[in-house]
């Protein structure tokens, strides 16, 4: 199954990329970009530990250092080892169609959800992605675009 391949193959950049963000002298606002651009990748594969994610993000800025970076960091390869399945890859899709509103065109968003229908009757998620990602090159929608998830 197409979902499975994906899954493998993003796995071991998304292990490289928090790696990288936590060899560096890192910041709240790296996190935050970094957990920002992971979003879409995480609610794919785990959005149960995606929702745990996110308010330790939120209150990082009260925790001490190592300890928030190595339980991100635990967190997130938690969720990675998790499977995406089809269901969890059409929420981040709807959520990715979300961030389209208000800067993209009625027919360009209607593509979008249709590339979606698609890959739900058909398993074909490239489609989708790549539908999803030309359409938020073409007016610029910064969030996407900067989205790992995309980047398949």
């Amino acid at each position: 199954m197409e979902q499975k391949r994906i899954a493998v193959h993003d796995r071991p950049a998304a292990r490289r990329r928090v790696e990288e963000l936590f060899a560096t002298t890192w910041t709240i606002g790296d996190l935050i970009a970094f957990h920002t651009r992971e979003k879409l990748l995480l609610l794919a594969h785990d959005e149960a530990r995606y929702r745990i994610l996110g308010p330790l993000v939120a209150n990082g800025a009260s925790m001490d250092r190592s300890a928030l970076a190595a339980e991100y960091r635990t967190d997130f390869e938690m969720a990675l080892a998790t499977d995406p399945t089809k269901g969890n890859h059409v929420n981040a899709l709807h959520h990715a169609a979300g961030w389209l509103r208000g800067s993209v065109p009625i027919a360009e968003r209607v593509e979008a959800t249709t590339s979606i229908d698609r890959f739900i009757e058909t398993d074909d998620l490239l489609p989708a992605i790549r539908t999803l990602h030309r359409i938020a090159t073409a007016h610029e929608v910064d969030l996407l675009i900067r989205s790992t998830y995309l980047d398949i």
